[in-house]
């Protein structure tokens, strides 16, 4: 049996973000941006998925990395008071944030890596990239694939002529419900 890494980091080290909320004590990182269009899953989806998990117990932190990520962020959020787009912060404090997180959904972005390397459980959805060439590894990785046979195209805007502004139709095809099932399948037991 193959071992996980160990990536011999060391998160503690780092110091939490002052915020303009109290961190709660159970969250969860959604990690919904990416440099690619067709990466990205659905803006009505991240905000279903929200209600699922603040349903049972859990809030959500939203980093971004640029305006147009922090834009996004808030849309997401504004679908529940548990949900908090967090100011553009140091890779350090996302780091920090990360690694006391009880879980991620992450998109196949640098953010769903970190917490590979932070050793949190996340689930990170693929449809235009591969998951055995650059997806994330780690004792508690797991990955949601787009079973659509177009996938992986490695198009970074999707190419089919039902997409919509070149929006991902192999993402659009994962479900709220099989995201939310994955990820509450491995978050720690409440």
């Amino acid at each position: 049996m193959i071992q996980p890494p160990d990536y011999g980091a060391n998160f503690e080290q780092y110091d939490l973000p002052r915020l303009n909320f109290v961190l709660p004590e159970k969250y969860l990182i959604f990690v919904h941006n990416a440099s690619w269009l067709s990466k990205i899953w659905p803006l009505a989806s991240w905000q279903g998925l929200i209600n699922k998990v603040v349903e049972h117990g859990y809030s959500v932190l939203l980093p971004s990395g640029n305006d147009e990520e922090h834009q996004r962020a808030q849309q997401i959020a504004a679908v529940n008071k548990r949900a908090h787009a967090l100011p553009r912060l140091t890779l350090n404090e996302i780091a920090a944030l990360t690694y006391r997180a009880d879980g991620a959904m992450c998109s196949d972005t640098g953010l769903a890596h970190l917490a590979a390397v932070a050793g949190i459980p996340a689930q990170t959805i693929y449809g235009a990239t591969d998951r055995d060439l650059i997806g994330t590894v780690g004792q508690y990785q797991h990955h949601i694939v787009s079973e659509m046979n177009c996938a992986p195209c490695y198009k970074r805007i999707c190419p089919r002529p039902e997409a919509i502004n070149g929006e991902p139709v192999c993402m659009d095809e994962i479900s709220i419900e099989t995201a939310w099932d994955r990820l509450k399948a491995i978050l720690p037991a409440q």
